[in-house]
């Protein structure tokens, strides 16, 4: 829904710098952290590559338990490197 209004708002060559955080805060809320919980800080810090990555690892996944048992770790030795 949130990639249909930037479309609708911003159009679609504008909308595509917009998607890979938008995917990103969607992983983010699969590991059941609520919204409210991720600020802009926090997703400004992924560049495109790790949220490439991430999405990957959503995709192998075979179950919601799965990628949060992977993705968890993964998050915090990606921000430890910086």
């Amino acid at each position: 829904m949130a990639i249909e209004r930037i479309i609708h708002f911003k159009g679609n060559e504008e909308a595509k710098e917009y998607i890979p955080k938008i995917l990103l805060s969607f992983l983010i809320q699969r590991l059941n952290m609520k919204y409210d919980d991720i600020s802009q800080k926090v997703l400004s810090r992924f560049s495109d590559y790790q949220t490439h990555e991430f999405f990957e690892m959503y995709k192998k996944s075979e179950s919601d338990d799965q990628f949060r048992n992977e993705a968890q770790p993964w998050i915090v030795k990606q921000f430890r490197k910086k």
